[in-house]
């Protein structure tokens, strides 16, 4: 079976998402302040996701995005979790109801058909979209995020797709586990390998058990990563 990495790598270079500045009429959506679940993919039925929209949100503007994949197909759980810091700073939170664990072959449809949907249902900023989840959510995050040009990743409770850190990580990284997960010295060995690249990177630990994707530090910014764009130089700097 091929790896995860390889078949987002072969599939999503595929991805017929609207180029910027260039958008479908968007479909109706419910009123801004409100999670919608589950909203069915205009091209593909079989597809569906939970989404937040802030309660000032306007297509007059761009508005950053970010995609998260829970790793038992539940979109709306890290869709909640993440509303309160989505309503203070003014981001678009996405879950998918299809990604999860195992999933591998199927897993490039999930993601072209929420990019394809979300470009053409919402005004993005396509410099300021980031992907997020936990367990192997968090692993079809990281491989998303180094697919495609996303700015920045949220892994909690795991890391890359084969535990394989790229050697040169274009996009920001937040990592969280609790010291009781069975994958925090994998994403220890993430936070180290990516501080010795100078990589963009940040490091959470609690002593609580593993339970779920998270808002970093809830009601607090993700460091730097409300640069616009999110560039070299600018972003989270490693913190232990």
């Amino acid at each position: 079976m091929p790896p995860l990495r390889s078949l987002l790598t072969l599939n999503l270079c595929l991805m017929a998402v609207l180029p910027p500045g260039v958008r479908a009429a968007p479909p109706p959506g419910p009123t801004p302040g409100a999670i919608a679940d589950p909203v069915i993919c205009a091209d593909d039925p079989a597809q569906s996701y939970a989404f937040y929209l802030p309660s000032n949100y306007s297509p007059e503007r761009a508005w950053p995005i970010v995609y998260c994949f829970d790793p038992a197909a539940r979109g709306r759980r890290p869709v909640e979790r993440f509303r309160p810091a989505a309503e203070r700073f003014g981001y678009i939170i996405v879950g998918s109801n299809n990604s999860r664990n195992n999933l591998r072959e199927g897993i490039a449809t999930v993601v072209n058909a929420l990019l394809r949907d979300t470009y053409q249902r919402f005004r993005l900023d396509a410099r300021r979209k980031y992907a997020a989840g936990f367990s192997g959510g968090a692993r079809v995050a990281c491989a998303v995020a180094t697919s495609v040009d996303f700015a920045g990743v949220i892994a909690s409770g795991a890391g890359f797709p084969e535990n394989v850190v790229p050697s040169k990580l274009a996009p920001a990284f937040f990592g969280s586990a609790g010291r009781e997960d069975f994958n925090y010295s994998v994403l220890k060995q993430v936070d180290a390998a990516l501080a010795a690249q100078h990589a963009r990177t940040a490091w959470s630990s609690s002593t609580a058990p593993m339970s779920g994707c998270r808002s970093p530090r809830p009601q607090k910014r993700s460091p730097g990563w409300n640069c616009k764009p999110c560039a070299p130089g600018c972003g989270p700097k490693t913190t232990r």
